[in-house]
Formats: structure tokens, sequence, C-alpha cells
């Protein structure tokens, strides 16, 4: 588990100068989109002829499932991660992603043996570009609550009930990454992606990036 971090502010101006870049861009893409499709100004000015608002969604999910132990500890998590895309057009798609992740433990702690069921779980929103048929772009905003063992005021443990008790605390992150996907122009499909987070505080031994794995459907 991890210690209470503090994120510098610096960070959080790089993340908001991101956003403001991107957004310049994601204009700047509509635009061209708009004078290449011709799009007219009416009430289906977001509708063209793929079909309706439902016609331009996507889906995906990804799962986490692993184990790993020593001789202090043991750990097994099991997660889930959906997310939905829409297609502006069919370069760009946008949408929210949400995640849950459920871990029981075990820690050896002055030579006791004890529990403790960690979970964490976040949203935020992304937008995507397909440069490529197969490689895209992604960047993505959100929040999560990260759990982390609740300690006194001496740094020990505190358990009740043979449970080390755990506390959540709220973090922003704001990842840009790049990936694959599987495409060959089916409805079902595979991807990769790897993504930096920009908001990983500098007093972490995380590493700033993730590694994703997951299926899509219409992407």
């Amino acid at each position: 588990m991890k210690l209470f971090k503090i994120k510098p502010d610096m960070k959080k101006i790089l993340v908001y100068s991101s956003l403001i870049l991107f957004c310049w861009l994601f204009v700047g893409l509509q635009d061209a989109d708009a004078q290449r499709r011709g799009e007219k100004d009416n009430d289906d000015e977001y509708f063209d002829d793929r079909g309706s608002f439902k016609d331009r969604l996507w889906y995906g999910a990804g799962g986490n499932l692993g184990f790993a132990g020593n001789n202090n500890s043991s750990t097994f998590l099991i997660g889930l991660s959906p997310m939905v895309g829409y297609k502006i057009f069919e370069e760009l798609s946008v949408g929210p992603r949400i995640f849950f992740n459920f871990s029981t433990t075990r820690e050896n702690y002055f030579g006791t043996v004890y529990r403790s069921n960690p979970t964490s779980y976040g949203g935020g929103i992304f937008a995507r570009y397909k440069a490529f048929q197969t490689f895209f772009a992604q960047a993505e905003f959100g929040i999560s609550r990260d759990p982390f063992y609740a300690v006194d005021q001496s740094g020990n443990l505190i358990i009740e009930n043979n449970k080390i008790q755990i506390v959540h605390q709220t973090s922003e992150n704001f990842y840009l990454g790049a990936g694959y996907h599987s495409g060959g122009g089916g409805a079902f499909g595979y991807e990769i992606l790897l993504l930096y987070n920009f908001l990983e505080p500098a007093d972490t031994l995380d590493l700033p990036f993730e590694l994703r794995f997951g299926l899509t459907w219409g992407f």
C-alpha cells in the first residue's frame, strides 16, 4: 500500500495547460471534419448517413485479475473497467470510463497475520484519435479513490477485529498515451494501451506508466 501524498501545484498547471491545448486541437479537427463532410446547420448536424446517436457509439471493457505474494504478504485482485465512446467523426471519439478493483490481502505484521479488503474505484472522461487503422492516441482526465493503510500518530497500523483498517484518498489523474487496436473491420476487437500519468506524485514509488488491455465492440 501507499502513504499519503501531496501533489505539486506545477503538475496541475501542466495538466490544465495540456487540456487547453487538447481542446484547441479538438476544435480544429472538428472544423476540418465539418468542412470535409459539408455538414449542414440544422437539427441533424451531429448525425450523418451512418444513422442515429446510437449508431455512433462503441463499447469497451478491460479486466484485472492477479495474484502477488512474498514472505510477508499475499494479495488477490479482481477488477473491471467499462467505457463507452461516441464518434464525433470516424477518427475522433470521446466518452466516459469507470473502474472498480477489489482486493483481498494478508499481511504478516510482527509475526501475526492480518487481513484487509482494499478497494479502488473511480472514473473520468477520455478523448481518442485514430491516426491509422490500428493505432490511436488517447488523453484522459479522471478522479480515483485509492486505498491506504490507516496508521496512528506513531506510524503503526490500525488493526480492528483482526483486520488492517483501510482509508481512501481522492487522487486526480491525467493520462496521455498511445495504443494498438486489432482492427480488421469486424465488430469485436482487442486493444493494448500505454499511458503516462502526468499527475503521479513525485514522492511515490509507483511508476507513472499504466498498461491496459481490453476488448471493444464497434470501435
